[in-house]
């Protein structure tokens, strides 16, 4: 047959051979995708342990700031995701809570402490 061309072999094969045949040209054209995942994958836990070793370091030697970033994270986190995601009720209950808890630690700091402060 030196008139069929290779896409008349396309059309005569079956749904499931034409599959098969586009499966083995992407296993062809990917080849040595393995040991790039294994690399990525090292340099991962390189990376998370080396970033634990750092904040370890950082909560010894300067502990008032590491506690006071760690402190702002918590507050900017959630308010990040919830306007970005529109949660807005949880937002409200979020927002509810920050004043109450500012409202506690502002009672809590006054010198001297009043009986009225909540526990």
């Amino acid at each position: 047959m030196a008139g069929v061309q290779p896409q008349d072999d396309l059309l005569q094969m079956t749904h499931r051979e034409n599959w098969r045949m586009q499966h083995e040209r992407l296993h062809i054209k990917h080849r040595g995708h393995e040991a790039m995942h294994a690399e990525m994958v090292l340099i991962l836990i390189a990376t998370l342990v080396v970033a634990q070793i750092v904040l370890v370091q950082w909560k010894q030697r300067h502990h008032r700031s590491y506690n006071l970033v760690t402190l702002v994270q918590m507050w900017v986190v959630p308010l990040y995701f919830t306007i970005k995601l529109y949660w807005w009720r949880f937002l409200s209950m979020w927002g509810m809570f920050s004043v109450i808890t500012s409202y506690i630690i502002f009672r809590a700091t006054r010198k001297p402490l009043s009986c009225r402060t909540p526990r």
